[in-house]
């Protein structure tokens, strides 16, 4: 079996070798006004997917709905994204309500087009977010068990986004039979002016199913974030890789691809929030065009209760020319219960 928690250990220690020395927060020194007229003492965590997050002295952290904030204040630094792909650097003011003032500008802007709100200060763990669920199923006809195992893990800095993901799907059937299917993505993303980016990448997968030993892919590329907004998130990209990869009985193959893909997030907030993320890669050998390989990912999230959620995740893996005659393609269908830090 491919093994997951290694590659996983390997890249969170990327991530922390990269941090700096934890920090306090700047205290409950902000003011943020809801719509229905209710004013919150408080310490603004983030904003981030249409979620206020703060830690207040009586109610604990709380999670208001930026669409029912109409005011927000602190002396406090802060970054401000908008949908635009401004960013902003200073202290909060409401000049009126519904809109922000940024560190005392002239500047203006309705509360709807800031789409992220992040402490200057913040603390390396304030500075991640992720999710890890684990799912299974048994089915009693043909003895049939499945455990399907999911992690992401992203850290997010004025100029850098870092994102650890990986997914394990192992089955074991009445014949004694076990095949495994095991996926670890790292990427490293560096934020560019008007929403542009270039991302650094790299890629660990193995699937007995289409008889793959192991396939190792480094590479790079550039994107843009065409749709910004508290609800959606559109990002394609398009980049160069270069792959090794081994088939059982077949010998090691080296190859430069075209990669083409996209990433869609699409998000809710209220009582049960709903997330549900879109990944899309088309890889194209650079020496023929013709063997194309796509790799889809797509996970579907509804909260349950605060930070707790159930899943449902759906991977596909296509192959337009295998080696040896394989199977082309490999679909498989979880559901699993998670936690989302």
């Amino acid at each position: 079996m491919f093994a997951v928690g290694r590659h996983v250990v390997a890249a969170l220690c990327v991530l922390w070798l990269t941090a700096g020395s934890a920090e306090a927060g700047h205290g409950k020194v902000d003011k943020v006004t809801k719509s229905n007229g209710d004013v919150v003492i408080c310490e603004v965590i983030s904003l981030l997917r249409g979620i206020l997050t703060a830690k207040t002295d009586g109610m604990g952290t709380v999670s208001v709905e930026w669409n029912k904030v109409v005011g927000i204040t602190s002396p406090a630094g802060f970054e401000v994204e908008l949908t635009s792909g401004a960013v902003l650097f200073g202290t909060l003011g409401a000049p009126a309500p519904g809109r922000l003032s940024v560190n005392g500008s002239a500047l203006e802007f309705n509360l709807w087009q800031v789409v992220r709100i992040t402490p200057i200060d913040r603390s390396f763990w304030r500075q991640l977010d992720g999710s890890v669920d684990l799912g299974y199923s048994f089915t009693q006809a043909d003895q049939r068990s499945q455990w399907s195992f999911n992690a992401t893990v992203e850290r997010t800095t004025r100029k850098w986004v870092s994102r650890i993901a990986a997914n394990s799907v192992l089955t074991f059937e009445d014949t004694g039979t076990r095949q495994s299917r095991n996926t670890v993505s790292v990427a490293l993303q560096r934020q560019l002016a008007n929403r542009w980016f270039v991302a650094a990448i790299g890629q660990a997968d193995q699937n007995e199913q289409l008889g793959l030993d192991a396939r190792f892919l480094g590479g790079g590329g550039f994107g843009r974030t065409v749709i910004q907004s508290n609800r959606v998130l559109f990002s394609p990209f398009l980049g160069l890789t270069y792959t090794q990869e081994r088939y059982t009985d077949e010998p090691t193959n080296n190859l430069s691809e075209v990669l083409l893909g996209a990433r869609l997030d699409w998000f809710t907030f209220g009582d049960y929030k709903t997330d549900l993320m879109l990944s899309e890669q088309t890889y194209f050998d650079t020496n023929d065009f013709s063997k194309v390989r796509v790799e889809i990912n797509t996970t579907f999230k509804q909260e349950i209760v605060k930070d707790l959620y159930l899943s449902m995740n759906l991977l596909e893996s296509f192959n337009a020319a295998p080696p040896n005659n394989n199977k082309k393609n490999d679909l498989t269908l979880s559901m699993s219960l998670g936690w989302s830090f």
